[in-house]
Order: structure tokens, then sequence, then C-alpha cells
């Protein structure tokens, strides 16, 4: 019975390191993963970020990824690239905020 409540504690754990383990291997897996990863990062500074919009791309077998995010009524652009096949955690991610240039 415990091995069993154990279980059921860590299978949420082991989900979310697979998951950001987990292969990418198309330019819309690396556009959802950069959208996620870079909001998150947003929200982490107290930023609410809204307005996503993206355009991708593939060189070779890197794909690319230039999004931009709307806060506070200006723009915050973010770069994304990642070897195709790569885990997610190897994606690279760039975060500008044009107000600072």
């Amino acid at each position: 019975m415990h091995a069993l409540i154990l279980l059921l504690t860590l299978l949420p754990l082991v989900a979310h390191a697979h998951e950001k383990n987990a292969a990418i291997h198309t330019s819309s897996e690396a556009v959802t993963w950069c959208k996620e990863r870079s909001e998150k990062q947003l929200r982490k500074q107290k930023k609410t970020p809204y307005n996503w919009s993206a355009s991708w791309w593939t060189e070779v077998n890197t794909l690319r990824v230039e999004g931009e995010w709307s806060v506070d009524n200006r723009p915050i652009r973010v770069t994304c690239q990642i070897e195709t096949g790569a885990a997610r955690s190897s994606m690279t991610m760039a975060i500008n905020d044009k107000r600072h240039p």
C-alpha cells in the first residue's frame, strides 16, 4: 500500500522530467516550447505577457523561432533555436525587452 502511494506521489515528477527532455522534431513543437518557456520566464519577472505571435523556419538541422509578446502595451521579442531531434531542455532562448536598448 505504501509503495502504491509513493508511486502515485512520484509519477507527476517523472512525467515532468520526461516532458522536459522530450525531443523536438518539428517547427510547430519548437514554437510551442519557445512560447511556454518565454511566458514562464516573463512571469518569473512579474510581467504579464499577452498576444503571442511568431515566425519560424528551419536552417539545415536547426529549428528557429522569432516570437513577440506584448507586455504593458510594449513588444518583447523572443528568439529560440534548437537542433532537430534535440531534447527540449537544450533549446536556447533570448528575450529582448525593446524598452531597454
